[in-house]
């Protein structure tokens, strides 16, 4: 049996979760990626706690992850409420 292996995508690439993107990006609904041609795309975690860290801060704000993912649950666990991803709001 083969696997197919598949990349990890950068910054704007499309994904249909977490592990298609490469480290500290999230797959979140391409309507909230600037630029994404695809129904999800990778965009850099942030910390919603601390200064802002998004690559485009005249078009990204660091957003709750909660609503981004589409598919998922609305709420991530208690853990993971400091971190968002860097939308187009």
């Amino acid at each position: 049996m083969c696997a197919q292996t598949i990349a990890a995508q950068d910054q704007g690439g499309p994904c249909l979760d977490d592990w298609q993107c490469s480290d500290g990006l999230s797959c979140v609904l391409g309507e909230h990626v600037s630029g994404c041609e695809a129904g999800s795309c990778c965009t850099p975690y942030c910390d919603l706690q601390g200064p802002d860290t998004c690559p485009d801060p005249l078009t990204q704000e660091c957003i709750a992850l909660a609503g981004l993912w589409g598919e998922y649950p609305e709420e991530p666990g208690p853990e993971f409420a400091h971190i968002g991803a860097c939308v187009v709001p």
